[in-house]
């Protein structure tokens, strides 16, 4: 008889520590205020951020009804936990047991620093950035639109694992939909060539300047660009560092040859310690930021 009891007792307690494992996320895009009591008047202890992985402690079984936007939501306190050790009630109508997901405008990928990351353009237009923990090649151009599934949890920073920071983590991404600069690859069947100095430039900056250059293409409202795009002219880019208000600059300018001249159809501009790309107002000699 005690042998059962202490092997009930040890199933009773494996399974408390399995259910303490189980993992969800905050829905809720504006965070989730924490609590110290299973009540709406109790303390509020602090927040947990949208998307953040969260680790399920208790279900206390008192329901609650919440009115968000005009919608009725029901569910109960849960008793929860994070990483960064924040321990409190929530209610549980505003998480999820599934990762997040959502759709967002692809703009780079960057391998330059110890964790890879997206960089994408959320549906207000505010850019967000997702790490990458593989080394599986990400294929998408600029403007396509990727529906990413994610999750938030904590890194460390490289060389000093004391410093612990949240980050959205990738689990899964894929393309929904091609934007103009797969449309523009489809159509017009020419590469733009350079005219410059390729010693001086190396192999990954200059496809930077490619990138940004195709996308401005793909992209512009500019007459006299968009009849060479249709007619499949060759489209050639000269690039020639300058100082502009003391800062320098690429200044590049995109060009058609027309009966053996060079006919520049619009200026750009290159941020060589931002790394921004602008468009050339030439009537009011000023830059506009290419976003």
């Amino acid at each position: 008889m005690a042998l059962k009891k202490l092997i009930l007792l040890t199933l009773l307690i494996q399974g408390a520590f399995l259910f303490a494992q189980k993992e969800v996320y905050v829905s809720a895009e504006n965070g989730l205020i924490v609590r110290n009591k299973p009540n709406r008047k109790a303390e509020r202890i602090g927040k947990f951020n949208h998307a953040e992985k969260l680790n399920l402690l208790q279900k206390t079984g008192k329901q609650i009804i919440v009115i968000d936007e005009g919608k009725t939501i029901k569910g109960e306190w849960y008793k929860v936990n994070s990483n960064n050790a924040l321990t409190g009630y929530v209610f549980s109508g505003f998480l999820s047991n599934k990762k997040l997901k959502n759709s967002f405008e692809f703009i780079s990928y960057n391998t330059d620093y110890d964790y890879f990351f997206l960089e994408v353009k959320n549906s207000k237009g505010n850019v967000e950035t997702f790490i990458h923990n593989t080394e599986e090649n990400i294929k998408y151009l600029r403007g396509d639109i990727i529906e990413i599934a994610w999750k938030e949890d904590s890194i460390t920073m490289a060389g000093d694992e004391s410093i612990v920071e949240k980050a959205n983590i990738l689990v899964s991404s894929k393309k929904i939909r091609g934007g103009n600069v797969s449309k523009f690859r489809k159509n017009y069947k020419k590469e733009i060539s350079y005219l410059l100095d390729k010693d001086n430039y190396s192999t990954s900056f200059l496809e930077k300047i490619y990138l940004n250059i195709e996308y401005y293409t793909a992209n512009t409202t500019n007459k006299l660009l968009r009849n060479l795009i249709i007619n499949n002219k060759q489209i050639t880019c000269t690039v020639a560092q300058i100082k502009r208000n003391d800062k320098p600059f690429l200044q590049i300018g995109i060009t058609h040859l027309f009966e053996h001249k060079t006919n520049t159809v619009k200026w750009l501009y290159y941020n060589l310690n931002s790394s921004q790309f602008y468009e050339y107002d030439l009537p009011n000699d000023s830059l506009i930021e290419i976003k």
